[in-house]
């Protein structure tokens, strides 16, 4: 379809079987061609919710995962992943999706469900209230795992998830509930994007849980720091891929705006600037390092031009901090030039093809989805060993559901209804 079909969070009939019996067959019509993301790999059907601008979904293509079904909330989103990818996700709030779980609706078997739920109410960025956030999507995640009972499902989220404060939630959710559900949920790492080729420092902690078969091996790096010494018999790491090599084929005005910049005491626990000057409690990396991960927020990253390294965090913000130094005192030290990034060099910064496309009414909607994005390589370096996995030889759960999963593909046809 061409569409977005959207169901509004709270707007659904609470007692309308009838009507969820419809939506349950609608969303069955939405998904991709019958097994495809399991083909060749594992039976039953691949499921990701949160499918963002598709960086996720991009990574495990090249790994010869397609998703079945995807889920997203997002209009624009969804307008990104199906002109990049392909396959139109269905647009609707998870929550939605967990209501109709709950009243019995079910896909078919599923060898696969991957998600990376909002990261705002866990990142450091935010008000990190976590649970008590009315956009917390990681509870719905989990519930919906333990109804649907995948046989694997791969989380993901940001740094700020595993912290302190937040870590009784990680012991509860994903720890206790799922494995009171019956999975092994030992499963736990965290990657850092620039040590698998993306021109950027992005720490992404992944969860892995299964029913059935062994753990997963998580992917060795295949870059790092110049130099870097390896023993005897140990292949070479490559360099990390710095901002020079993602950005130097474009054009100045293709890289961004340029800026004049000054130096300028910021006072005590406020955050000051002078043109689009970096925050203070975000240091700027070395210039031979890789950079600091992208956000969301507009015109307050700014990069220093030339630079020989991987960029720092890119957000929803249209910037990249620049070299300098941050004393205690707070003050702050930069380069007089640099440039705040176009939307071209941030999504370059994050790993994606020189033609991916991203749709958005506004600057604002573009940057969101830069600035949540799951950098692809980093995704296909996951991706790869999810599949090494499923590929190694048919688990019990493989063998025990494929007549259920042939049953459930042949209902497609007929609606899907449950």
């Amino acid at each position: 379809t061409t569409e977005s079909w959207f169901v509004p969070w709270g707007e659904l009939p609470e007692a309308d079987r009838e009507a969820d019996r419809r939506i349950g067959a609608r969303l069955v019509t939405e998904m991709g061609p019958a097994g495809g993301g399991g083909r060749g790999v594992s039976a039953g059907i691949a499921v990701e919710l949160f499918g963002c601008a598709g960086g996720m979904a991009e990574g495990f293509r090249r790994a010869g995962v397609r998703f079945d079904l995807v889920v997203d909330a997002s209009q624009d989103a969804c307008a990104s992943y199906h002109a990049n990818l392909g396959h139109r996700p269905v647009q609707m709030d998870v929550r939605d999706l967990l209501r109709l779980a709950e009243g019995g609706w079910r896909p078919p078997p599923i060898w696969l469900l991957v998600a990376d739920p909002p990261c705002t109410p866990w990142s450091r960025a935010g008000t990190r209230m976590g649970l008590d956030d009315e956009r917390d999507m990681l509870t719905a995640t989990v519930r919906l795992i333990e109804l649907w009972r995948p046989a694997s499902y791969l989380i993901a989220n940001v740094p700020g998830l595993v912290d302190g404060p937040h870590w009784p939630v990680v012991q509860e959710l994903l720890g206790r509930r799922f494995g009171a559900a019956g999975y092994c949920a030992a499963d736990f790492v965290r990657l850092d994007a620039a040590d698998y080729g993306v021109p950027q420092h992005r720490v992404r902690p992944f969860w892995f849980g299964h029913l059935d078969g062994p753990c997963l091996r998580w992917p060795d790096p295949t870059h790092g720091a110049p130099g870097q010494p390896t023993l005897p018999g140990v292949a070479a790491l490559r360099p990390w891929v710095t901002c020079r090599d993602a950005l130097a084929h474009l054009a100045a005005e293709e890289i961004g705006r340029p800026v004049g910049l000054r130096r300028r005491a910021c006072r005590a626990g406020r955050r000051e600037s002078v043109m689009r000057l970096e925050d203070p409690n975000r240091p700027p990396a070395d210039p031979d390092a890789p950079h600091r991960a992208v956000t969301a927020a507009r015109d307050q990253a700014l990069l220093d031009w030339p630079v020989s390294r991987p960029s720092t965090v890119i957000s929803t913000r249209s910037a990249i901090p620049p070299p300098g130094h941050h004393p205690e005192s707070g003050s702050i030290l930069s380069l007089p030039a640099a440039v705040v990034l176009s939307e071209r060099a941030a999504t370059l910064l994050q790993g994606f093809p020189d033609d991916w496309v991203l749709d958005g009414r506004t600057k604002a909607a573009r940057w969101a989805q830069i600035g949540q994005a799951m950098p692809p390589p980093l995704a296909e370096a996951v991706a790869r060993q999810v599949v090494a996995r499923a590929t190694r030889g048919l688990t019990g759960w493989d063998t025990r559901t494929q007549a259920s999963a042939r049953r459930s593909t042949a209902s497609r046809t007929k609606g899907g209804v449950p």
